[in-house]
């Protein structure tokens, strides 16, 4: 619900908060509010974690579906399997029309938000090697973590994805 949150606000947002005004005024700010929305409403109807699409009998997890490192360790090439990558990058529609979306925009910034962990999370995630823009993604990440802890008071751990678990062909690579 986070994401909801602040799609909300930047929406009711007027003078009042000069911040997200600011922001706003200067900055082209797309929102997807769900890549995923007939795995979402199957988690919600009859298994609360399924993570995939509905494709067929078996779906595709949608965030190990991407060029990057596809097929590479944390995705499955078994369709039972809930991280399974699907039979190509990209195979699915709703990858194929974030790609787009991507390509159209050329944003200069992208945040996915997901529901598990407290961490902040970049690239990469396929393996523990640094990114060449490593410092200035840590940077962020961090002041992000610190903007959080202190309106929320709530801790964020900053890290790079394969640090933590390595996942191939995720849409943050």
């Amino acid at each position: 619900m986070t994401m909801a949150c602040i799609a909300d606000r930047f929406a009711r947002s007027d003078s009042r908060d000069l911040r997200i005004r600011r922001l706003l005024d200067s900055t082209n700010v797309i929102v997807v509010p769900m890549a995923n929305p007939d795995g979402y409403a199957y988690s919600w109807s009859t298994d609360r974690y399924w993570r995939k699409n509905r494709r067929d009998d078996h779906g595709v997890d949608l965030n190990r579906n991407w060029p990057v490192a596809f097929g590479g360790r944390g995705a499955s090439p078994d369709p039972r399997s809930p991280t399974y990558h699907g039979e190509h990058a990209l195979s699915e529609p709703e990858s194929e029309t974030l790609r787009d979306l991507v390509r159209a925009e050329r944003p200069f910034l992208h945040v996915d938000f997901h529901s598990y962990s407290q961490k902040v999370l970049f690239p990469w995630s396929y393996t523990t090697r640094k990114a060449p823009d490593r410092k200035s993604l840590s940077a962020a990440a961090k002041r992000y973590a610190d903007v959080v802890r202190s309106v929320h008071g709530v801790e964020y751990t900053p890290s790079s994805g394969g640090a933590v678990s390595r996942a191939g062909g995720t849409m943050m690579d």
